[in-house]
Parts: C-alpha cells; structure tokens; sequence
C-alpha cells in the first residue's frame, strides 16, 4: 500500500473518490506519525493514498457485521482483534463529519426483526435498555472515533449485539441529531 498519484476527484475522468491531496500515516496501535503531502495540486502531483487491509483482522476474530444497510444508519462500527478472555477488541466508528459523542450501546437481546425508528430515521439491533454503554474517545486526526475493549472471562463466551450509536442523549443532551451504525455480534 502507498500513495497513489493519480488526478483529483471529479477531474479528468475521475470519479468522485473522496480522497485527499495528502495521507496519513498510523502505527499498528493507531498512533499518528505524521501527515505528508507533495505540495498541492496543480503545481505537484496529487496524492491520494488508497490501501487495503490483508489478513483476518476485519471484523475482530469472534465477531462479525450485521445489518449493513438497515434503513437511515449511515454511520458505520468497525472491530480489530479477537473476542476471546483476555483478547482486546478495537472499535473505530466513522461518524461522517457529525460532532456529537459516539458511544456503543450493548445487549445480549436483539430486535427481532430491528426496530426502525421513523421519527429519527435509524434503525436499532440491540434492545433497549441497553446494560452496557461505552463512550467512545475521539479521534483527532480522521473523521472515527475510538474505543478498546479489553474482553473478561465472562463475556468471552457470550452472543452480544452491539451498534454504534452518535448522539448527546447519553450526556443529557437530546437525542437528536442521531445516526446508528451497523450491527456487531460477537460469537
């Protein structure tokens, strides 16, 4: 993986890629080590910097994603490392330029089907209430938010429907704005 030097987004042919005219690059313990650039277009080329992940490390070992695509989630919840005792699981959570917390609501209950909820237009997989609640830290670089979960003998074995959830509800602001992501099922 590097950068990649092509033309920007919607010129010369070019779709609308959403990449930009520089890259970051982060250790494997998602320390930033910089930001670099060739200059800005047009006078140096454009560096866009497209990659892929290789190896079973997405979703974490352990888990996997549901309801991709439910009705009116556009954020999305991301999980690296093993769900196992003693195992650490990695959450990103792409907010989609929204300023409101990102937390994870969890619950060994789901909905069965999800229950959409029109009037805030997302769709929720674990039941309310949810007995676990993990706010998330922000990211200062991207546009995700972070939290790590070390995983304990007791959920190692368990079935947990868990979905990233951005809204100030949870610090005693209101609910809405609000988007929720993609479901996470561990085991």
């Amino acid at each position: 993986m590097g950068p990649k030097l092509t033309r920007p987004p919607n010129m010369g042919g070019n779709g609308p890629t959403g990449t930009e005219d520089s890259f970051d690059i982060y250790s494997h313990f998602g320390t930033h080590l910089g930001t670099y650039w060739f200059g800005g277009y047009p006078a140096n080329p454009y560096a866009g910097f497209r990659f892929e992940l290789f190896g079973a490390s997405d979703p974490a070992t352990g888990t996997t994603y549901a309801g991709i695509g439910l009705q009116g989630n556009d954020a999305a919840l991301y999980t690296l490392g093993e769900w196992s005792d003693g195992g650490t699981i990695h959450f990103l959570h792409r907010k989609n330029g929204m300023v409101q917390n990102s937390w994870i609501v969890a619950n060994t209950v789901k909905y069965s089907p999800p229950w959409y909820l029109p009037f805030f237009d997302v769709t929720l997989v674990p039941r309310i209430p949810f007995p676990a609640l993990f706010h998330m830290s922000t990211d200062p670089v991207g546009d995700f938010d972070r939290f790590d979960f070390t995983v304990g003998a007791a959920g190692a074995n368990l079935r947990i429907y868990m979905q990233g959830a951005i809204t100030d509800y949870f610090t005693g602001g209101p609910v809405a704005p609000i988007d929720l992501s993609n479901a996470v099922v561990s085991n």
